[in-house]
């Protein structure tokens, strides 16, 4: 086994580091959902994220502010009564369990993949130790 072997296992260490980052940053927006950015096209109907929602919720001109329950009912702030959020419509809320259990386990097959590149690694920086000691006996 040459040293060449060992900086091609550490290469492909150093890539899968990467991709273990990218895995844990995926489970971090996974676990810690953003709001989604409710908003009224020029049309007058809901957008979420900045598409507008199907079926199609129309959005009355006057509201101000809009949000949406846990339960997908949509609520805006008229100016003239603030106190008082008015309902708009219901939109479908899609729960997200598949995707924290999708980012969990890609996670736990990188961390396996790591494992076992750390072992090669090991396993050859053992060899490359053994020939060197074989080298200093002759």
């Amino acid at each position: 086994m040459t040293m060449s072997v060992l900086s091609i296992a550490a290469a492909g260490g150093s890539a899968l580091l990467r991709r273990i980052d990218l895995a844990a940053a995926a489970l971090a927006r996974v676990a810690v959902p953003t709001e989604p950015r409710l908003g009224r096209s020029a049309d007058g109907l809901l957008t979420v994220n900045g598409e507008v929602v199907d079926p199609p919720v129309r959005v009355p001109s006057f509201v101000t502010t809009l949000s949406v329950g846990p339960d997908g009912l949509v609520s805006g702030l008229d100016p003239q009564s603030p106190e008082m959020p008015m309902p708009i419509g219901q939109i479908a809320v899609a729960p997200a369990p598949q995707d924290h259990m999708t980012a969990l386990m890609d996670l736990l097959a990188l961390q396996r993949a790591f494992e076992l590149n750390n072992k090669v690694i090991q396993a050859a920086d053992d060899i490359l130790q053994g020939i060197n000691s074989l080298r200093r006996k002759a």
